[in-house]
């Protein structure tokens, strides 16, 4: 007792001279309730330096057959009580007690965190709100449906679905924190109700000493444990099994197990010689960013003529024939799509879609058609939300940050239906590359990697030597020009109105960037295509393709 006494007036020394307010919290395992020397030293140590301890009542209690005894060994010590707040409870989860602490601050003395919370903006969707939508919507007749070009078309539909969903499906608003603290699990009523019977025994047990009463406890607290591990287990099982990016989710397990929590706020960019800290300003610097830079380092590098002459050395015979959409097929591209919650600027998540896709298909299908015929991607389609991901370097450099576009799931169907009809007729004719594993379905870089090493063995097996040369594209995305497409494309017999529709589909695309969850206003984009679309790989590939 006598060198932990004395290692302790070392730290009270330590902690008043470095810190103005000291809180010292912990199992001292010294009975402040007795009256011993060791109390009397400690106490005489704490009021030494000007503390108290803010724990007056008992911390264990612990029942025998023949007496129930009492301390308070459990303490909370500082040097400024008027602005702390002590509780000590027994949670009924061991025979020591629970103290929490609270800081009283007042409001002078709080600084301003203006980013702390925001309002998030939600819908209600449960399965009779969604029936309500279908009857709604089933009600409207759309009489211009075959008379119309393809925005109309889209922006009628649109319009109407927008219009049923938010009466059907009102939004809401609520603050939520931007602070991290991870998903909680949903634990069963079952186990809520043993825990409140625990709490009970345990109350129970600490008053009347029964070895019964004792037993049923100790069993109890063991099942519990047990399930609490089981259920746990069913949970994280089932979100890895539902989602669409296994490794990534089970990552994302492992970090929130380890507490290792990733902070995505952005504190603060420099742009233009200037430091930004307020959101609004810098939503309205990535958009300047995204929608300026690459398109002037690249007039910088190559003038007014951003496109260079096609590299196919020839131009395919054959040309590309784009059958007719079906409903059915439309169908069975939505029932395909993964189910996440995130939305475009519509809000509309995949799920609600789901719900109706009987319902929805044929006005989509018709709007595919009619889309493909005029050579013309629906305009409205063309604006996207765009998120900031950092992936290397100064977090405060524009430069280190992808952007994301988060889509509206319409856009994606309709880019699936023609994805997949490009990748059976570059298939059909062999003009995509073997070499290619990226992006393409029975190919990826673990096949990547197996083909190079056994290329790479089979000449050191003969003798040969072996040159690798390693490259990463810096921007791939961002850098794909809709006239150097075009060409590419014709040459790849890629022709008529669906070379009209590609080139359509990256004219005047704009995006509304958000950092912090705000939003920014619109910025034109006149190169590149969206990062998170179904078609950008394929539009990159394309444009690096060489035969």
């Amino acid at each position: 007792m006598h060198i932990f006494l004395s290692q302790f007036d070392k730290l009270l020394h330590l902690a008043a001279k470095n810190f103005k307010n000291v809180i010292i919290t912990g199992d001292l395992n010294i009975n402040q309730f007795s009256n011993d020397i060791n109390t009397m030293k400690l106490f005489d140590l704490i009021h030494s330096f000007k503390m108290v301890s803010l724990i007056t009542t008992p911390t264990r209690i612990f029942t025998n057959i023949n007496y129930t005894s009492s301390s308070s060994i459990d303490y909370v010590i500082s040097n400024v009580p008027h602005i702390l707040k002590t509780k000590n409870f027994d949670p009924g989860i061991s025979d020591h007690h629970c103290q929490t602490l609270e800081l009283v601050v007042a409001s002078c003395d709080i600084k301003e965190h203006t980013n702390d919370y925001y309002l998030h903006t939600y819908r209600i969707i449960k399965e009779r709100s969604l029936l309500d939508f279908k009857e709604r919507f089933a009600e409207f007749q759309f009489k211009e449906f075959n008379n119309s070009n393809v925005n109309r078309l889209f922006d009628k539909f649109l319009g109407t679905f927008l219009w049923c969903f938010d009466i059907a499906c009102p939004k809401r608003k609520r603050n939520i924190s931007n602070s991290n603290k991870g998903d909680r699990i949903p634990f069963s009523i079952d186990l809520y109700q043993k825990r409140k019977l625990l709490q009970n025994l345990n109350w129970l047990r600490k008053r009347i000493y029964d070895e019964n009463l004792i037993k049923r406890y100790q069993t109890l607290k063991r099942e519990i444990k047990h399930q609490i591990i089981l259920e746990k287990k069913n949970y994280y099982k089932n979100l890895i099994n539902n989602s669409s990016n296994k490794n990534k989710t089970s990552w994302n397990l492992v970090n929130k197990v380890k507490c290792k929590q990733t902070n995505t706020k952005i504190k603060e960019i420099n742009y233009k010689n200037k430091t930004l800290t307020c959101s609004n300003d810098m939503a309205a610097a990535f958009g300047q960013y995204l929608s300026t830079d690459i398109v002037n380092k690249i007039s910088d590098h190559f003038g007014s003529n951003l496109s260079k002459e096609c590299t196919i050395s020839e131009s395919a015979t054959q040309s590309m024939f784009f059958t007719s959409v079906s409903s059915d097929e439309v169908i069975e591209i939505i029932s395909s799509l993964p189910n996440k919650n995130s939305t475009g600027l519509d809000e509309v998540p995949v799920s609600a879609i789901k719900y109706c896709k009987e319902l929805i298909a044929p006005h989509i299908t018709n709007i595919i058609n009619v889309s493909i015929k005029e050579g013309q991607f629906p305009s409205a389609l063309k604006l996207a939300s765009v998120t900031l991901l950092h992936k290397k370097g100064d977090p405060s450099d524009v430069a280190n940050y992808r952007p994301i576009a988060v889509l509206s799931t319409f856009s994606k169907i309709i880019e699936k239906v023609v994805a997949k009809r490009v990748y059976s007729y570059l298939n059909k004719f062999q003009l995509i590359t073997n070499c290619q594993h990226g992006f393409r379905n029975g190919f990826s870089t673990e096949s990547s990697i197996a083909e190079y090493i056994q290329f790479v063995n089979s000449k050191l097996d003969v003798g040969e030597y072996v040159v690798s040369i390693f490259f990463d594209l810096t921007r791939a995305f961002d850098t794909v020009d809709k006239a150097f497409v075009s060409d590419k494309l014709y040459n790849l017999g890629i022709r008529g109105s669906i070379n009209n529709w590609f080139v359509s589909f990256l004219e005047e695309r704009r995006i509304m960037v958000r950092v912090n969850n705000v939003l920014s206003d619109e910025f034109k984009l006149d190169l590149g295509t969206p990062q998170g679309s179904v078609l950008g790989p394929l539009y990159t590939y394309l444009s690096l393709i060489h035969q």
